[in-house]
């Protein structure tokens, strides 16, 4: 595997043999032994460590991170020597995050995906299912509604829970429990002081309307 690192203003390409190929790791871990097999030798001072070829001819230098590891960024992937990976246009369509296949295939023809092969280059991409779940068509909410209103206060009560606010009441209250009246378009509001009030508020609503206006809930 060809590994590239900084020396100073410029980068240095090193073989490496021996080593075990993960392509689905995000980062490269290298190993000292590795290095120090292709006959390179490596010094460690407090902050930096230096790479040196076998005719002592410094060819890398990297700076310690804050969690004490020698961390060396790349804008591109590291790629085993002469080798590319084989994937399907699905495949990489997956990896580039759901692109458009014909994206995915110009991407690797115009090189700018490095290391990949496409398998069945000239096919369809075939489905994908994840890409068919987010474009799935949602029902329409309809934003008028269309069957006619019930016939008399109680035959048909619309409930809904509000909260949390960002700034409670002088009782300390920051839900609160809404009962609308399908015929009549009245309202009461309930506050609570957290979601399992609903349902008492909901029992002291009904025995409100039994009491005080003879109704009894047909519909909630």
């Amino acid at each position: 595997m060809h590994i590239r690192i900084p020396n100073g203003k410029t980068m240095t390409t090193i073989l490496l043999k021996d080593v075990l190929y993960a392509p689905v790791m995000g980062v490269t871990i290298i190993s000292i032994s590795r290095v120090t097999a292709a006959g390179f030798a490596i010094l460690f001072r407090a902050n930096f460590c230096r790479i040196f070829n076998p005719k002592n001819k410094r060819i890398g230098h990297v700076h310690v991170t804050s969690n004490s590891l020698y961390r060396v960024d790349h804008s591109e992937a590291v790629l085993s020597a002469g080798t590319k990976m084989k994937l399907t246009i699905l495949e990489l369509h997956w990896r580039m995050g759901h692109i458009a296949p014909d994206a995915v295939r110009k991407l690797v023809e115009d090189k700018q995906v490095v290391g990949v092969e496409l398998e069945d280059d000239g096919e369809e991409m075939g489905t994908c299912k994840s890409c068919e779940f987010a474009k799935t068509m949602k029902k329409r909410v309809r934003k008028e509604r269309e069957e006619p209103l019930a016939k008399k206060f109680g035959d048909e009560i619309h409930s809904d829970i509000w909260g949390p606010a960002t700034t409670k009441t002088i009782h300390h209250q920051k839900y609160y429990s809404s009962f609308t009246d399908d015929s009549t378009c009245w309202s009461h509001v309930k506050l609570l002081h957290g979601k399992d009030d609903t349902f008492d508020a909901y029992i002291e609503f009904e025995a409100w309307a039994d009491t005080q206006h003879g109704m009894k809930i047909k519909h909630l």
